[in-house]
């Protein structure tokens, strides 16, 4: 494999990856297709608290560690 040939592979595999829709985006698309308005707003507010709840520190989430 050439210098080349290597670059243009990684932009190809690059390029398909900035424009592939996350897992959160395709299971919010397929709520909505299937499921509806309602039940796809549930499905974003839930994926909403649980990205917050693995992002926040354990410190920092209120009543978790204090007696």
């Amino acid at each position: 494999m050439t210098v080349s040939s290597a670059i243009a592979s990684f932009a190809v595999v690059a390029g398909m990856l900035t424009i592939m829709p996350g897992l959160d985006t395709a299971l919010g698309l397929r709520s909505a297709i299937t499921l509806g308005k309602r039940r796809a707003f549930a499905t974003a507010l839930g994926i909403l608290c649980g990205g917050r709840g693995l992002a926040a520190p354990r410190r920092y989430r209120p009543g978790c560690g204090r007696r």
